[in-house]
């Protein structure tokens, strides 16, 4: 919130964690453990490439 951002994009988070998030309105998307940890960084990876 201090940066600006107003979205948390990560693997899991516990309860708690979803509850902040909607109280201080960012939002928080979860994409699953071995999605973001397989798929998605590889899908970064390519995407850093391309642009360089």
């Amino acid at each position: 919130m201090k940066a600006g951002l107003d979205t948390l994009i990560t693997g899991e988070a516990d309860y708690p964690t979803e509850v902040k998030a909607k109280d201080i309105g960012i939002n928080l998307i979860l994409g699953g453990h071995r999605e973001t940890e397989v798929f998605g960084v590889r899908n970064l990876a390519a995407r850093i490439r391309a642009q360089m």
